[in-house]
């Protein structure tokens, strides 16, 4: 059975986690080096043998 002291320890990590969590995504929406990724350029494809059959034609 798990005791009151390791119950509150992990709920204590849970909250720390969080915390810094939602800092490293506040100070992402802040720095203006950020793009989003572009969209791949082949949205019907899958996998790298897709990939390259349309680049190549193999």
């Amino acid at each position: 059975m798990v005791n009151e002291k390791a119950l509150e320890t992990i709920e204590k990590m849970k909250l720390l986690v969080l915390k810094r969590c939602e800092e490293r995504v506040h100070n992402a929406s802040l720095s203006s080096h950020y793009t989003p990724p572009e969209r791949f350029p082949y949205p019907q494809c899958h996998g790298v043998t897709a990939i390259l059959r349309h680049r190549h034609g193999l």
